[in-house]
C-alpha cells in the first residue's frame, strides 16, 4: 500500500463514489469493509461502478498493480498507454529553450484572418443587388424614396408662376387718372387690388398678411400730370417675400408705365403728331425680354431638375451607408478591390436606373426643359452616380453603424444645396465655403446636370465639372481602402 503513488486529494475530485467511500472510511468498519479495501477503493482511478465494494481484502493485486502494464492491457490500449506515459516522462524533461519556438506558433495559429465577404467583381455585384433588394430599408432609400419624390416634390409647383397675388391701392386723388391706374392694375394678372382708404389701413392688412404689398397714389396727381409737373406713385412691397414682392411690383409697374404711355400719346396727337407716330416715341428704344430654358419663369422649372441630383445624392448616401452599416455589424463589410467595385457598379445601377426615370418621365410630365443633351447627360449620370456609392461606402465604412448614416446625412442636404452655387451665386459666398463646396458631388453633378439638359450644353462646356466627379471618385475610392486596411490592422492588433 506505500506503493501507491497516488494523491489522497484525488477521490474528492473523481467522483461522488470515491468520496463517498473516503468520508465514510470510519463507518466502513461496522460494515465489516476492511480499511484497505476501502482505501483502495477512494484511491483507485478506476470507476467504482466497475469494481465491487465488497471487495476481497486479501486481493490486492488491482492495486499494486501498474495501471501502464503492457502484462494487463490490450494491444492497442497498450500502445495509447506507451505513448501517454512517454509523453507524460518527456514534458518535465522539457527545457525553456525548446519550448521557446513554440510561442510565436501558436500566437500565429491564434492570428485572425480578415473575412473578406466580395473578393471578386462579380460575386460583389451579384452580392449586393441581392442583399440591396432583400434589405427593405436598403430598398426603401435606394428605389422607393426617389420614386416618391419625382411624384410629390414638383407638386406644389404645378402652377409654376406666381398669379393673384393681393395687393392694396390707397387713392388720395379719386381723380379719373387715378381710377384707370386702379383698374388697369386690377386686370393685371398676377395681382389682385382692394381699395383701402388710407394708408394705415393698408398697413394694418400688410401686418396681418392679407396683402403683400400696396400703392399709393398721391392727392393732385392728375393735375400735375397734365400741368406736366414732377408726379410720382410709390410702391411698397414685403420683400420678406422676395416671389410675392416680384409679381407686386412687376403688376404695378405694367399697369402704370401703360397709362403713362397713354397720356403720352394723347399729349403728341393734341401737339399735331400722327397716332402711330406718337405710339412709336412713346418707346424710343423698344425692349423685348425672351427667357431661354425656362419659358415660363416658373419657380418650378428653376428649382426641380437641379434639386432632383440632389435626391438622387442623399437617397444613395443612405441608402449605401445603411447597407454598408449593416455588414459592418455582421463583420462582412470587408472586399477586395474588385469586390468593391462590384459593389460600388450594384450600387450605381440602381440609381442610373432612377435617374433615367427623372429624365424621361419626371420631366417631361411636369413640362421641364429637358433632353437638349441627353447623351450628355446619360455620360454625366454614369460618372455621378458612382461617385456618390463610392462616397457612401467610405462613410457607411466610416460610420460603422447602420442609422448612423441617415442620422447625419438627413441633414446635410439644404447645406448642399446652397453650397452647389445653383441658388446663390457663387463669388457671393465666404471663401472658405467656396472651397469647401467641392467636397460633395452635388456641387458639380447639379450645375452639370442643369446645363446638359436644360440647357444643352457639351461634354466640353462642362468637362470641368466631369473632371471634378472623377477626381472625387478616385479620391473616396484610395480613402475607402485605406480606411478597411485600418480597420483590418486594428482588429488584428486587438484580438491577439
Amino acid at each position: 500500500m506505500s506503493n501507491l503513488p497516488l494523491n489522497p486529494k484525488q477521490p474528492h475530485e473523481d467522483n461522488d463514489g470515491a468520496l463517498d467511500t473516503t468520508q465514510q472510511g470510519s463507518s466502513n468498519l461496522h460494515t465489516g469493509l476492511d480499511h484497505e479495501s476501502s482505501q483502495q477503493a477512494a484511491l483507485d482511478p478506476a470507476p467504482l461502478d466497475k469494481k465491487p465494494l465488497h471487495q476481497d481484502p486479501t486481493d490486492d493485486s488491482s492495486i499494486n498493480q501498474d495501471p501502464l502494464s503492457q502484462d494487463k492491457l490490450p494491444s492497442h490500449q497498450t500502445d495509447a498507454a506507451h505513448c501517454d506515459a512517454s509523453q507524460l516522462r518527456a514534458e518535465p524533461a522539457l527545457s525553456s529553450e525548446s519550448k521557446a519556438p513554440s510561442q510565436p506558433r501558436s500566437s500565429v495559429d491564434k492570428k485572425p484572418t480578415a473575412m473578406i465577404s466580395h473578393s471578386s467583381l462579380i460575386e460583389g455585384f451579384l452580392g449586393t443587388l441581392a442583399l440591396a433588394f432583400k434589405d427593405k430599408g436598403v430598398l426603401l432609400m435606394l428605389i422607393f424614396a426617389p420614386i416618391i419624390y419625382g411624384f410629390f416634390y414638383p407638386w406644389p409647383y404645378g402652377s409654376e408662376v406666381v398669379q393673384q397675388v393681393p395687393v392694396g391701392v390707397v387713392d388720395y386723388d379719386h381723380s379719373k387718372l387715378s381710377k384707370t391706374i386702379t383698374r388697369y392694375s386690377d386686370a393685371h394678372p398676377n395681382i389682385k387690388v382692394t381699395p383701402y382708404l388710407t394708408q394705415t389701413d393698408a398697413l394694418n392688412a400688410l401686418y396681418d398678411e392679407q396683402i403683400a404689398g400696396y400703392l399709393i397714389i398721391p392727392r393732385d396727381l392728375e393735375k400735375d400730370v397734365y400741368a406736366s409737373k414732377p408726379a410720382h406713385v410709390s410702391i411698397l412691397g414685403n420683400n420678406s417675400y422676395f416671389l410675392l414682392n416680384k409679381q407686386l411690383q412687376l403688376g404695378f409697374t405694367t399697369a402704370v408705365s401703360t397709362v403713362s404711355a397713354g397720356i403720352e400719346i394723347k399729349r403728341s396727337v393734341a401737339q399735331g403728331a400722327y397716332m402711330p407716330t406718337a405710339k412709336v416715341s412713346t418707346q424710343a428704344v423698344p425692349l423685348r425680354i425672351d427667357p431661354m430654358f425656362n419659358r415660363t419663369e416658373g419657380y418650378g422649372a428653376y428649382v426641380v431638375p437641379a434639386v432632383a441630383i440632389l435626391i438622387l445624392q442623399q437617397t444613395l448616401l443612405m441608402g449605401t451607408s445603411l447597407l454598408i452599416g449593416t455588414w459592418y455589424e455582421n463583420k462582412k463589410q470587408n472586399a477586395s478591390i474588385l469586390g468593391w467595385l462590384g459593389r460600388i457598379g450594384a450600387l450605381s445601377l440602381i440609381t442610373f436606373t432612377v435617374a433615367c426615370f427623372y429624365y424621361g418621365w419626371v420631366f417631361n410630365f411636369q413640362n421641364y426643359s429637358r433632353g437638349h443633351n441627353l447623351p450628355g447627360t446619360l455620360l454625366f449620370m454614369a460618372i455621378y452616380a458612382p461617385t456618390v456609392a463610392t462616397l457612401g461606402c467610405l462613410l457607411g465604412l466610416w460610420f460603422k453603424e447602420r442609422e448612423r448614416g441617415m442620422q447625419i446625412l438627413i441633414f446635410s442636404s439644404l447645406p448642399m444645396f446652397f453650397l452647389s452655387g445653383y441658388p446663390w451665386p457663387v463669388t457671393q459666398l465666404p471663401e472658405v465655403l467656396q472651397y469647401v463646396r467641392w467636397l460633395f458631388p452635388s456641387t458639380s453633378g447639379m450645375n452639370a446636370s442643369v446645363q446638359l439638359n436644360q440647357m444643352g450644353a457639351s461634354l466640353s462646356q462642362v468637362s470641368s465639372y466631369l473632371y471634378h466627379l472623377l477626381a472625387l471618385w478616385l479620391m473616396c475610392f484610395i480613402l475607402l481602402i485605406w480606411v478597411q486596411h485600418r480597420q483590418i490592422k486594428r482588429t488584428t492588433a486587438e484580438s491577439i
